[in-house]
């Protein structure tokens, strides 16, 4: 995820990408499938909260 944003303006398709790389391999174990969808939302708010504070 980090050589994703490295060097880059945190543009709506970088914070993307690296928010899918993010979760890229993980595994549904039944009851926690939601959390692999929702996972990709929290990095790029995160993302793009570090970013503000740059």
């Amino acid at each position: 995820v980090e050589e994703v944003l490295k060097g880059k303006v945190l543009e709506p398709e970088v914070v993307r990408q690296a928010s899918l790389l993010a979760v890229e391999g993980a595994v549904d174990h039944g009851a926690n499938h939601y959390k692999i969808e929702l996972a990709p939302r929290v990095v790029a708010r995160a993302i793009l909260k570090m970013g503000e504070t740059a």
